[in-house]
């Protein structure tokens, strides 16, 4: 496993593995994305840090951001980009969550799972084109992530984001843990199925 940020606690990890072997499970093989496959599984690992937005803060500013086509089938191999490749995939998860709603995310996965490529697939869960959420997400990220390195510099922003950090931390942990949960019973539900028919 290699990680692009700092140490994780061991319960992220495997947390993070696990919602990739599910996503694989559930897509019968099929190809997914790889900021699809990454940004799930930090989302339900419950990874966060505040050093992605200021990865991607930078990123805006300096006009370095990666396009999401660039994202699609694997990530880069020079670290400063992987790190900005998961940064952003982690973006756009919380972006369709936040703007769709969890049901989005699922219909995303149903969707390849029954067979649809990705655009298509996208387009059932949001409405838009792959341009189009890419033009959406990005624009909402500057909005909301443009001042972050000029700001950065007051110790009471630091303070005050520490504490949004960990209260935000510990949101998404218990989302996480409650979606895995779920994800279990679910899958422990299909196993008793499938001993009541063989």
């Amino acid at each position: 496993v290699i990680r692009a940020w700092g140490d994780l606690r061991p319960e992220e990890t495997l947390a993070h593995e696990v919602c990739h072997v599910l996503l694989e499970e559930s897509l019968h093989g099929r190809p997914v994305p790889a900021w699809l496959a990454e940004g799930l599984a930090m989302h339900y690992s419950g990874e966060w840090e505040l050093q992605r937005s200021m990865v991607l803060s930078r990123a805006l500013l300096t006009g370095r951001a990666l396009p999401l086509a660039q994202l699609t089938g694997g990530f880069p191999r020079d670290p400063d980009q992987a790190r900005l490749a998961y940064a952003e995939s982690d973006s756009l998860i919380d972006y369709i969550r936040t703007r769709w709603g969890e049901a989005a995310l699922a219909q995303l996965t149903r969707s390849l799972a029954a067979g649809k490529g990705s655009e298509a697939a996208l387009e059932i869960a949001t409405g838009l084109t792959t341009a189009e959420l890419e033009r959406d997400w990005l624009a909402d990220l500057k909005r909301r992530l443009s001042w972050t390195p000029i700001l950065a510099g007051s110790g009471l922003l630091w303070a005050a984001a520490s504490v949004l950090a960990v209260l935000a931390w510990r949101r998404r942990r218990k989302a996480a843990r409650r979606r895995l949960s779920e994800w279990a019973q679910e899958e422990e539900a299909a196993e008793l199925r499938q001993e009541g028919h063989g």
